[in-house]
C-alpha cells in the first residue's frame, strides 16, 4: 500500500474545451488519498489549462482538464499533468508543509542546492520535490539525492532534456512529511 505517490502524465489532445481523464495509481492506497494536480503547457503554446473535479479513490483518480484561455476551443498540444497523491494517514510537517525555492541558472547539467526550513522540525522529515521549468520552455528536470534533516534538505537538480546547463530560473517545489510515511514512490 502506498503512502505518497507522485508523477507526470501526458495529456492527450481534445477537440472540445474540456475533457475527462482517469489516472490509475501503480500501487493502491488503503483509502482515497488527497490529490494535488497542475497542468504545464508545452513549448511556445499560449494555451492555459485548469484541472477541475479531482475525484480520487484508492486505485486512482478522475479529473477534468479545461482550457481556460479560449473557452470555446479544444487543444492540439499534449501538456503534462504533474500530480501528487498523499494517503490520509500521512502527516504533513508544520509550520510549513510545502514550498518553493528558485533554483537559479547553472552552466552545468546538474546543480546541488540547499533549502532551509524557517523553523527547525522536531524530527527528520521525508521530502517530495520536483522542478518546474521556466514558463514556455521545453526544459525538463529531475530531482535526486534528497538528504533531509530537521533544518532543511539538500538535493541535486538535473536537466533531463539536454546535457547542458540553463540560463533561466526554474522553480523547485517541495512537500515535507513526517509521521507514518513508510513507502514513498516517485514516478517520473
Amino acid at each position: 500500500m502506498a503512502d505518497i505517490l507522485r508523477g507526470v502524465r501526458t495529456i492527450l489532445a481534445s477537440e472540445t474545451n474540456e475533457r475527462e481523464f482517469r489516472l490509475e495509481f501503480p500501487v493502491p492506497f488503503t483509502s482515497a488519498p488527497q490529490v494535488l494536480a497542475e497542468i504545464n503547457a508545452i513549448g511556445d503554446s499560449f494555451a492555459t489549462f485548469a484541472v477541475n473535479s479531482i475525484t480520487p479513490d484508492d486505485q486512482g483518480f478522475n479529473f477534468i482538464v479545461k482550457r481556460t484561455d479560449q473557452p470555446t476551443l479544444g487543444w492540439d498540444e499534449h501538456p503534462s499533468l504533474n500530480w501528487q497523491a498523499t494517503g490520509k494517514e500521512v502527516k504533513l510537517a508544520s509550520p510549513k508543509n510545502s514550498g518553493s525555492h528558485k533554483v537559479g541558472s547553472s552552466p552545468n547539467a546538474s546543480k546541488t542546492l540547499r533549502v532551509n526550513f524557517p523553523i527547525p522540525l522536531s524530527r527528520t522529515p521525508k521530502i517530495v520535490a520536483w522542478v518546474r521549468g521556466a514558463f514556455r520552455l521545453q526544459q525538463t528536470f529531475s530531482v535526486s539525492k534528497i538528504q533531509s534533516d530537521v533544518n532543511g534538505f539538500s538535493c541535486t537538480v538535473t536537466r533531463t532534456d539536454a546535457q547542458a546547463g540553463w540560463e533561466q530560473n526554474p522553480v523547485l517545489r517541495y512537500s515535507v512529511f513526517v509521521g507514518t510515511t513508510s513507502s514513498l514512490c516517485i514516478l517520473t
